[in-house]
């Protein structure tokens, strides 16, 4: 009978019509065909809306909501009135939908589902007047003096990682041990990556070609690892992809690569996605840096709050607290087990759809960890939204998305036919807009919430990390 998931799916929210194929002799031929059309009409009726893979689904909203799918439009089903639909978003990988006006719907948006006792935000802290010239201390310890004239050397970092973040809590100065290169002076002593963003060039379409792994050629191959996290109280699960020829006498830097909603760590590295064989070809193209790239686990709930997956605020809960994870947890193990390079210089996050949503929060909340940070269709949901799926509480205020520490790269991305996060990713280019933050913004031509928006984000992405835009100029000139 054949597949009936769709392999472009992938757990990732991608909408795709039936592209599965099966044979069969002529004699069984009828007899087969009509039993798969009664399957697809099955599963269209029993998995309205297809979420995370076309036979993996989330389709109750509330008790009184639902949503499904009308030809090919998304519309809400049940009690409420079913002319509430708007074509081409879905809930997505994250959740929320932009709030258009109701003529637009066709009916009013369901009420937000806002917590009940919600306090007003907190005010969003002052920005520094001016670039600081020493990088944060570590955490811990008090901050440290600021440095002479004639460029004193940095006291040294704090004691560890240590700090717990809370949802619109900014982490002022603090950073882990030991950077090859702090972030001073905006972007770290001895370089100037003030025009660095200028020198990037953007593909629209990812080649196919590139994504693809070549009969005979060796590629690296995923480790999965094991690490205790302080922050779930658990055992977890990640991936780390080492260069080919990895020495531990030398150092690399390393990408934090995350997947989106209801995925896990292995999602990204699927081979249709081509992650791999995309780093590996421009590697061999001296187009990328060597790097470590490690694929985590995103959903990390506190202790005792895990649920089972939803569309709702305690499931994101789990995401939000993420940061927390990876800072805590992931990055002291990989500085234990591996040899890397420290400093974001030398660190990059990048994500699609919710690791897209996760990277903007995390690379702009911890500017002095993370020098290049991604997003590919980032899902809402960083700051306050609602849509017809669920309320999401925000992690910043809108005027609190600003760095520290300027990005080396900020590098944003969404594809122009997106039917899971519509707009959304735009709406964050247009967020650092107005609070002043540079940073490229690019929309991918004809792309949906789908391989083509995963390639193409991915493969922009490594060919600006670690300084190989300085290097390439370098090789123009001469």
């Amino acid at each position: 009978m054949g597949q009936k998931v769709n392999p472009k799916g992938l757990r990732m929210g991608v909408n795709k019509e039936w592209e599965a194929n099966w044979y069969a002799s002529k004699k069984d031929f009828g007899t087969l065909l009509n039993k798969d059309t009664k399957i697809r009409k099955y599963i269209e009726e029993k998995f309205a809306y297809p979420y995370c893979s076309t036979t993996q689904n989330v389709v109750l909203v509330n008790d009184n909501v639902k949503l499904g799918y009308e030809n090919g439009t998304l519309c809400t089903i049940g009690p409420v009135d079913t002319s509430l639909k708007r074509r081409g978003i879905g809930p997505g990988v994250g959740g929320a939908l932009p709030q258009p006006s109701p003529p637009e719907m066709g009916g009013p948006l369901p009420e937000p589902l806002s917590p009940p006792g919600k306090e007003d935000p907190p005010s969003p802290p002052s920005p520094p007047e001016t670039e600081p010239s020493t990088p944060p201390p570590g955490l811990g310890g008090p901050p440290p003096p600021p440095s002479p004239p004639g460029g004193a050397p940095p006291p040294p970092p704090g004691p560890g990682y240590g700090h717990v973040h809370k949802p619109g809590q900014r982490p002022g100065h603090e950073h882990g041990p030991g950077h090859e290169h702090g972030p001073g002076h905006e972007h770290g002593p001895g370089h100037n990556w003030t025009k660095y963003m200028d020198e990037i060039e953007i593909t629209n379409i990812c080649p196919e070609e590139i994504t693809v792994k070549e009969e005979g050629k060796v590629y690296p191959e995923p480790v999965k690892v094991h690490y205790y996290s302080t922050t779930t109280e658990t055992e977890r699960p990640m991936n780390v992809v080492l260069p080919l020829g990895y020495n531990k006498s030398k150092k690399y830097p390393v990408l934090y690569y995350l997947h989106g909603i209801m995925c896990d760590e292995d999602t990204m590295l699927v081979e249709d996605m081509g992650a791999i064989a995309t780093y590996q070809h421009l590697l061999d193209e001296q187009k990328v840096k060597e790097m470590i790239i490690v694929t985590p686990f995103q959903y990390a709930p506190a202790p005792g709050t895990e649920v089972p997956p939803t569309l709702d605020q305690s499931y994101y809960d789990g995401y939000d607290n993420f940061i927390n994870d990876l800072i805590n947890d992931i990055m002291p193990y990989m500085e234990q087990h591996y040899s890397i390079l420290k400093g974001r210089e030398n660190t990059a996050i990048y994500g699609f759809s919710m690791g897209g949503r996760n990277s903007i929060y995390i690379g702009y909340t911890r500017s002095d960890l993370f020098g290049y940070v991604g997003a590919t269709a980032p899902a809402p949901g960083v700051t306050e939204a609602q849509d017809m799926v669920s309320y999401h509480k925000g992690l910043l205020q809108p005027e609190e998305l600003v760095a520290e520490y300027q990005p080396i790269v900020s590098l944003i991305a969404g594809g122009t036919n997106d039917t899971v996060v519509g707009t959304f990713p735009k709406e964050y280019h247009e967020l650092l807009e107005t609070n002043h933050q540079k940073h490229v913004w690019y929309e991918i031509p004809g792309a949906d919430h789908d391989l083509t928006s995963i390639t193409t984000g991915f493969y922009n992405f490594i060919k600006t990390l670690f300084g190989v835009l300085n290097e390439k100029r370098k090789k123009n000139k001469n």
